[in-house]
């Protein structure tokens, strides 16, 4: 029994030793943020003013001035309308307005070649917010994001839409499942298209690798911008094939 007592002491010794460790690293390395902070401060993406809040994305000023379009609570809104006589989607909603050289511009450039992923999850904050206010969305059971070919995926290191997915997942509290949803072929660029060309582009360029979980589900499909809507079409049909699938549709920004 002693020598239980004794290992046991030990132990604790070790675990608290442990504990205070991760404890000082921790303040160390929080110190020597802030220390870095001092010279080196986090700046607006929009605008590039020094930013008073640590980790912040966006100053105040340009935080008022997104141009949000508040569709969540809108049935019938330009999206949904977007893909009337197309297929039938449950519900659509976008949390930003998207311009050239505007703060929406600006906020997708950095998170897709800037290495930004935290500009993903500061707009999925955002929507899900919308969408928990709004009574359109109670009843989904998976959050799919649209995915990038692997060989994309590999040279930019992420895919954008992840962070933003994961966070709608957590606060609208749906599994996120990121590797059944798959891309067949590293097509050209959507942004070089036209419509038809966009629309074209698209088709048969996804596959599931796995559908019977889906079978009977309403799944919430995203993808950081809608600007024809063809990307999103082409995953929504695959997935509408699947006995008793209902689909609605998320994005970071709507192209007007």
């Amino acid at each position: 029994m002693h020598k239980f007592n004794f290992f046991l002491t030990r132990a604790e010794i070790l675990i608290k030793n442990l504990l205070n460790n991760k404890l000082k690293h921790l303040i160390l390395s929080n110190y020597i943020h802030d220390l870095i902070y001092i010279f080196y401060p986090d700046q607006c993406v929009s605008c590039g003013r020094f930013l008073i809040e640590k980790r912040a994305i966006l100053c105040y000023a340009c935080g008022s001035d997104l141009p949000r379009s508040y569709m969540s609570g809108i049935a019938d809104n330009r999206i949904e309308k977007l893909f009337f006589g197309r297929l039938k989607i449950q519900e659509a909603t976008s949390l930003l307005i998207f311009h050239k050289r505007s703060i929406t511009q600006k906020l997708l450039h950095h998170l897709k070649y800037k290495g930004r992923q935290d500009i993903g999850a500061y707009l999925g904050r955002l929507l899900a917010c919308e969408m928990l206010f709004s009574d359109r969305f109670t009843d989904l059971d998976y959050i799919l994001p649209v995915p990038l070919h692997p060989q994309r995926q590999r040279n930019r290191g992420y895919n954008q839409v992840a962070t933003f997915g994961k966070q709608l997942s957590d606060r609208l509290c749906v599994p996120y499942v990121e590797h059944y949803l798959k891309r067949k072929g590293n097509r050209i660029s959507q942004t070089v298209r036209n419509r038809f060309e966009r629309n074209l582009n698209m088709v048969d360029a996804f596959y599931l690798d796995e559908s019977g979980f889906l079978k009977n589900k309403h799944v919430l499909l995203v993808d950081d911008i809608i600007t024809t809507g063809a990307t999103l079409e082409a995953c929504a049909r695959l997935i509408l094939e699947i006995e008793g699938t209902r689909v609605s549709l998320a994005s970071m920004a709507f192209t007007e």
